[in-house]
C-alpha cells in the first residue's frame, strides 16, 4: 500500500520565505503546496516547468527521474527546490546530477510528515537547490528539521547562546 505525506507546515513556509515557490511539481490535490501544481495525472517528469518550482516527489524508485529532471529545468531557468530520502548518496544518479545542484542542505533532525489521516512520521530527508544554470559543486549546509539554517555555534556553546537549537534531537 502506498502512503503520500504532505511536507511539513514549518519546514514549507520557511523555505518558501525565502523563494517564493509559483509552482508544485509535484503533488496531490489534497497536499499542494503553490496555487499551480501537478498531479500524477499530469505527470510532471512530462511538464515543462517554470518559475520557482517545489518538488516534494514520491520517496520511490523514482528519485533519480525528479533530481536528473530538477536539474534539466535549472539548465533551462528555473529554480528547483527538491525534497528527497538521505539515503541515496550512493546512486549514480546522485553523483550525475544532485552533486551539479547549487547547494545540499542536510537536515539536523528528520522532519516530521503528516498523511492525509494526519499520522506523522518522521523521515531522513536531503534538500537540493538547482538554480539556473548550476553545474556544481554544491554549496553545503545544515538545516533544521524546519528549514532554518542550523546554527552551530549554539551547539558548541550554549552558555553563550540561552536559546535551544530548533529541530535539534
Amino acid at each position: 500500500m502506498k502512503t503520500e505525506f504532505k511536507t511539513p507546515k514549518g519546514l514549507f513556509w520557511e523555505l518558501k520565505r525565502e523563494f517564493n515557490f509559483t509552482l508544485d511539481v509535484c503533488a496531490l490535490s489534497w497536499n499542494a503546496q503553490c496555487k499551480s501544481y501537478f498531479t500524477p495525472e499530469d505527470n510532471g517528469l512530462l511538464k515543462k516547468w517554470s518559475g520557482v518550482c517545489w518538488c516534494n516527489p514520491p520517496f520511490d524508485k523514482t528519485q533519480g527521474q525528479w533530481v536528473r529532471k530538477a536539474w534539466e529545468e535549472a539548465q533551462n531557468g528555473c529554480t528547483v527546490v527538491l525534497l528527497f530520502p538521505g539515503n541515496y548518496h550512493d546512486t549514480q544518479w546522485f553523483h550525475r546530477f544532485a552533486l551539479r545542484s547549487s547547494e545540499i542542505r542536510y537536515f539536523r533532525g528528520r522532519p516530521k510528515f503528516k498523511n492525509k489521516s494526519g499520522k506523522e512520521n518522521a523521515m531522513r530527508c536531503i534538500l537540493l537547490v538547482f538554480r539556473p544554470g548550476c553545474s556544481g559543486p554544491p554549496e553545503v549546509s545544515s538545516i533544521t528539521r524546519d528549514g532554518a539554517q542550523y546554527n552551530f555555534e549554539a551547539v558548541e556553546n550554549p552558555a553563550t547562546n540561552a536559546g535551544s537549537q530548533p529541530g535539534k534531537k
